[in-house]
């Protein structure tokens, strides 16, 4: 078993591989908007990207290893990829693989590690001099679901965990790449290894099979699954610490992965490092604007299933975030901005049809374009009209 993996080989301390970007660059009095001017310009303005990190005090070799560093110590004990564990001689253990998308894999664990914690997610590194071979490194407490009993113990961070999956379009996850860390007290943290199915937004979460690289980040079908399968309060908090994460952060943890992996032979341009960054911004915006109005669905669970089979598509990211919810069975119509509701309105208001709706609301007018969803629920139906954008006009 797995957990006798960890007991047996003595898991040192985790290796924290992380950087806090900002910090650094604040220390060398650097404007990152200076080298990087806008994503959309795929232009970097401070030199060689590799001396820049290097500037900073950032030494990217930090994320190689070789077969002359580590031993092998047994086979790997599960996965559908082979490979082994090895030990370095700091005694810590790996487990070696061949990974299917291995920019997913350096991306994907750097990012989760800023989302999530450096002690519930795995850091990888690629051993040098092999093809498409990495070592990922053993967490400390960890026991894959398919082991772990979670009756009488207490879970703690789960919403953490799956919002920063919700965010990168991480799916695949299935009961041999998630588990839980003991932290002591009969508590244990939620974890995940292997990310080698990453920034998959338009995929179920717990698919595998299928994989849609690089696909629409405003697909937001994660986030209400997650909405679906836990308490509203581990969102809440989750969503609440996912707004404090800086965007320089993200972009800097996709730029140092593009020097790993250019360095290690795995080409990556400034176009598909700055759209990916761009995509996880816009991503992460679009599950602020919908944080307000989730603490109203999250706490009428019974809508959840309808919003998300209806795959709800969030556009005009810059705009702000309205529904209308008409209860034909209580004879109400429930306008609701940003999370708030600010108007009751008569059923005969409601634009069913593609003309716009307008709203004043102090010192601004709100133009809506609804657009009609009905489902039957309980003794009377519900009439969703989901509003994708909302022009706001400031009054004359």
């Amino acid at each position: 078993m797995i957990k006798d993996l960890y007991h047996r080989y003595n898991v040192g301390l985790y290796e924290d591989l992380t950087v806090d970007y900002v910090n650094a660059l604040n220390k060398k009095g650097i404007n990152l908007e200076d080298c990087i001017p806008s994503l959309k310009r795929y232009e970097f303005l401070c030199g060689d990207p590799e001396n820049f990190l290097q500037e900073l005090g950032i030494d990217s070799s930090r994320h190689f290893t070789s077969f002359d560093e580590i031993s092998r110590v047994a086979d790997k004990p599960f996965g559908t990829m082979q490979g082994g564990v090895y030990r370095d001689p700091q005694k810590i253990y790996y487990f070696v693989k061949e990974a299917q998308h291995i920019e997913n894999e350096i991306i994907g664990s750097r990012l989760l590690s800023l989302l999530a914690g450096t002690d519930v997610s795995a850091a990888v590194k690629i051993i040098e001099g092999e093809s498409d071979l990495i070592a990922s490194r053993m967490i400390r407490g960890f026991t894959i679901n398919k082991q772990f009993a979670t009756k009488g113990k207490k879970l703690v961070d789960r919403g953490k965990l799956y919002i920063a999956m919700d965010l990168l379009g991480m799916i695949d996850r299935h009961n041999f790449n998630m588990g839980y860390v003991d932290i002591g007290d009969n508590q244990h943290k939620a974890a995940r290894i292997d990310y080698d199915h990453s920034f998959s937004f338009e995929s179920h979460p717990k698919a595998s099979p299928v994989y849609t690289p690089y696909s629409d980040p405003l697909n937001l079908k994660h986030l209400f699954f997650t909405v679906r399968y836990l308490h509203f309060n581990d969102v809440d908090v989750a969503l609440n610490k996912l707004a404090t994460i800086d965007d320089k952060e993200i972009v800097m943890n996709i730029f140092e992965s593009r020097v790993i992996l250019n360095k290690a032979g795995y080409p990556m341009s400034l176009k598909q490092c700055y759209d990916l960054a761009d995509k996880l911004i816009e991503r992460k915006k679009a599950f602020a604007r919908l944080h307000q109005l989730a603490k109203y669905v999250i706490k009428n669970k019974k809508y959840i299933k309808y919003y998300e089979q209806n795959e709800i598509h969030i556009k005009g990211i810059a705009s702000e975030v309205a529904c209308i919810e008409h209860d034909v069975a209580k004879d109400s119509v429930n306008l609701w901005l940003n999370g708030q509701k600010i108007a009751n309105l008569q059923p005969d208001t409601i634009p069913y049809n593609a003309e716009p709706f307008q709203y004043e609301a102090g010192d601004f007018i709100y133009s809506f374009h609804f657009k009609k969803l009905e489902r039957k629920l309980g003794r009377g139906k519900i009439d969703f009209l989901f509003i994708d954008e909302v022009e706001k006009i400031k009054k004359s």
